[in-house]
């Protein structure tokens, strides 16, 4: 039995060196690949390392912290982690995630919105709704529409799936308050949020996953078919049809209906649920109208922007994201949205969406409406040139390929918009023939 018992405690104490040595053995013979893994990290480079770096220790110190970030074998300690603190305790250390009842995920900004934790009070959204009320009646007087929209959320849509500390409102909350603001000073707006609860018992696919904070790809097509049927209505224009419309089912995930699952960053995938997801294209080299757009939104537009914004339904699309950094059709621009920008995309816009999801209605909308206003409230100067004058001067400067490359370096380097600065262009040379 002593030998037994002997052998067994050796066995143990091999077994401990073995894993001890491991990260080290895979890190000069590469038996493992790491695994990926999902959520913001900061990648540190391998130090170059110098007679000057060497001696007065900073490479010594560079070296620990990219050893520190990129420790052999560190995906697989961090997913057993994270695995061990999900199945046996329920807990989850991945930053505002929470676990609810039957595994449905959720963050806690949704939360908090849905009980009112974050109500921002009403003074400030009935502030908000009478800036937007001012937007609205400037826009329609240079015939452009505004509408906003109310992205749906977690939260307000499996309210019976949240931890108990969150099932008890203790507030009134910006979502069901901006509503009645909107509604009374009559404002263009679409409550998806309200749409989808509604929907919640008929709807042949989930609107939602349990793993996910965004809508479904299935939901957020059901809701830019209604986004666009209400642009129509507004235009008294007819857009370009959908054809070839498919819907596939099947057992797991695509684009982010499971995002939040991702960010826990465990061994064992949970259990998976039936989606669908819809694919369509628009009439090409149709004569039906195009209209330019401009989308001032957050991240529950990159669904629709990744997937169905093209050419064929838009004539000129920009996309504001947070009302940071820009997209058009293609890829982010190197632009900053400013006054003289946003002054440029609204003289060729015909339609300015506002979206955004329960969780930043506290911030919503992410001060483009001061800009908007300071746009719109500009005094109206004595144009010395003709709209013609200034259209040749611009094709004037097209023709010449040194001239037309000069003027997009200067774009560039001033951070515009390369119409904007052909315009400028064009009226300065106008101003001093």
């Amino acid at each position: 039995m002593d030998k037994q018992n002997n052998i067994a405690f050796k066995f143990f104490l091999i077994a401990i060196l073995v894993l001890l040595l491991m990260p080290m053995i895979n890190y000069q013979l590469k038996f493992f690949k790491e695994l990926s893994l999902h959520g913001s990290e900061t990648q540190v480079a391998q130090p170059i390392r110098s007679f000057k770096s060497y001696f007065t220790g900073q490479y010594q110190d560079s070296f620990a912290n990219y050893f520190s970030a990129n420790l052999p074998l560190r995906s697989y300690a961090i997913k057993t982690h994270n695995q061990i603190l999900y199945s046996a305790f329920k807990y989850t250390n991945a930053s505002q995630v929470v676990i609810g009842k039957e595994s449905y995920l959720y963050e806690t900004p949704y939360l908090n919105a849905f009980t009112g934790r974050n109500y921002i009070g009403d003074s400030a959204i009935n502030k908000g709704a009478l800036k937007l009320q001012k937007i609205q009646l400037a826009l329609a007087e240079i015939n452009k529409k505004l509408l906003v929209v109310f992205a749906p959320d977690k939260a307000s849509y499996f309210p019976e799936a949240m931890p108990n500390e969150y099932q008890q409102k203790i507030n009134k909350n910006n979502h069901d308050e901006f509503v009645k603001a909107y509604q009374k000073k009559q404002i263009n707006f679409i409550d998806f949020a309200t749409y989808f609860n509604k929907l919640k018992q008929t709807s042949l696919y989930p609107l939602y996953g349990k793993y996910g904070i965004h809508w479904s790809q299935y939901g957020m097509s059901i809701a830019l078919d209604s986004m666009l049927h209400k642009m129509e209505i507004d235009a008294n224009q007819k857009f370009p049809n959908k054809i070839k419309v498919q819907t596939a089912v099947m057992n797991g995930y695509r684009f982010t209906d499971n995002d939040v699952e991702l960010a826990l960053n465990l061994f064992i995938d949970l259990p998976k649920e039936n989606m669908a997801y819809r694919s369509f294209q628009f009439e090409k080299n149709t004569n039906k109208y195009k209209p330019n757009i401009l989308v001032v939104a957050d991240s529950y537009w990159w669904l629709a922007h990744n997937n169905y914004i093209s050419k064929e339904i838009f004539n000129e699309y920009h996309f504001l994201y947070y009302n940071k950094s820009i997209y058009d059709f293609d890829q982010e621009l190197p632009l900053t949205p400013n006054d003289d920008l946003i002054a440029d995309y609204l003289d060729r816009a015909d339609v300015i969406v506002l979206m955004a999801t329960e969780a930043n209605h506290n911030w919503f909308p992410y001060g483009f409406d001061d800009q908007l206003l300071n746009v719109l409230n500009r005094p109206k100067q004595n144009q010395l040139f003709s709209e013609e004058a200034i259209q040749l001067k611009i094709n004037e400067i097209k023709a010449d390929a040194n001239w037309f490359e000069a003027v997009r370096e200067k774009a560039i380097a001033n951070r515009v918009n390369l119409i904007q600065q052909l315009r400028a262009d064009a009226i300065w040379v106008l101003a001093h023939p």
